[in-house]
């Protein structure tokens, strides 16, 4: 069999990565789709009450689309900075961000 390139870390030489591996993937992914999920619905909730509803759907389009580019152009960022370094920034600023949420007041 032929060795798959992303398993040469894993220690894994062969196809034979088992379902445990998939299933621990599929429920971290879940868990971080809830997360995103549920401060983009408080983001919109909040957002709608300061613009209009058509805006926020033109926010979240802009948003999505700088996401894309993000992912095209994140082979040459991981050039320039290493993996871990990437997700500490990342991380941080996600987690900046929803402090951020957490204790802005709303205004009444």
């Amino acid at each position: 069999m032929q060795e798959l390139p992303f398993t040469k870390h894993l220690g894994v030489g062969k196809r034979t990565l088992g379902k445990k591996f998939f299933l621990s993937v599929y429920l971290a992914n879940l868990f971080i789709s809830l997360s995103y999920f549920v401060t983009a619905y408080v983001n919109s909730s909040f957002l709608s009450e300061h613009v209009p509803a058509a805006s926020v759907g033109l926010l979240y389009a802009a948003s999505s689309i700088l996401s894309l580019l993000f992912l095209f152009f994140s082979s040459d960022i991981l050039q320039e900075i290493k993996n871990r370094q990437l997700f500490l920034i990342l991380s941080a600023l996600a987690l900046v961000s929803t402090l951020g949420l957490a204790i802005s007041s709303t205004p009444e």
